[in-house]
């Protein structure tokens, strides 16, 4: 990631001269401080760095490695274990591969483990997965939209949008907020990225509220189609 602060009226740093980006601006700053005077062209720079590195923080990569479609078609099942009892779900792989694999992958990470719910809009949504502080950073990627044509029914599971502008714009999910919708809401179908279904215990959803804990969160593979 290239700080701005290699920039100098001198012109580039000697940090990574090999980089294409910094022998780009080798290139270009002597040219532009030969046409113009710095405090013209200073302002350009910065903005051109200031868009590089927005671009390569919306392309963090996934901390783990995307298992082919065959693994992902063997992800079908999750346990939810809340201090109110216990919700199964059915998981949705052939049409969201990514976020079938990144809800395996947090709970082997035990991410939800302990965590409160975030949020219950009354006949809306619960909203869980919040990173903490010290959590955000490891996080901080997000995931490709995978809309397909399963609604947004009672007991969905659907990722919230990253919340950050380069991400939602793309329309881009986060990695770890999670929405499990209370009522059917066909606004979100084609929006949001549903990757798994309710199989049993729509009452213990019902019976959510902000402060209730997520005990444990297990995903299971099957083997076979």
């Amino acid at each position: 990631m290239i700080s701005t602060h290699a920039y100098t009226q001198q012109g580039v740093s000697k940090a990574s001269p090999s980089h294409p980006r910094l022998l780009f601006y080798r290139e270009l700053i002597p040219l532009l401080a030969h046409l113009w005077p710095i405090q013209v062209w200073l302002p350009l720079v910065l903005c051109l760095l200031s868009v590089g590195e927005a671009r390569a923080q919306s392309e963090t990569p996934l901390p783990f490695r995307m298992p082919s479609m065959a693994e992902v078609r063997m992800i079908k099942s999750a346990l939810i274990k809340t201090t109110k009892g216990e919700m199964v779900f059915a998981l949705f792989p052939d049409v969201a591969p990514h976020h079938v694999a990144n809800f395996k992958y947090l709970a082997e990470q035990g991410f939800f483990r302990g965590k409160k719910i975030d949020r219950v809009i009354p006949n809306h949504v619960v909203m869980f997965g919040e990173p903490s502080t010290t959590e955000s950073t490891k996080f901080s990627y997000s995931l490709p939209p995978e809309f397909s044509d399963r609604k947004h029914l009672v007991g969905t599971l659907s990722m919230a949008r990253d919340p950050r502008p380069q991400q939602s714009n793309r329309r881009h999910s986060s990695a770890t907020r999670v929405h499990l919708l209370l009522s059917e809401n066909a606004r979100m179908d084609g929006d949001f990225s549903a990757f798994g279904h309710m199989l049993s215990g729509e009452s213990v959803l019902k019976s959510l509220r902000e402060g209730d804990a997520i005990l444990d969160l297990q995903v299971f593979v099957t083997q076979g189609r």
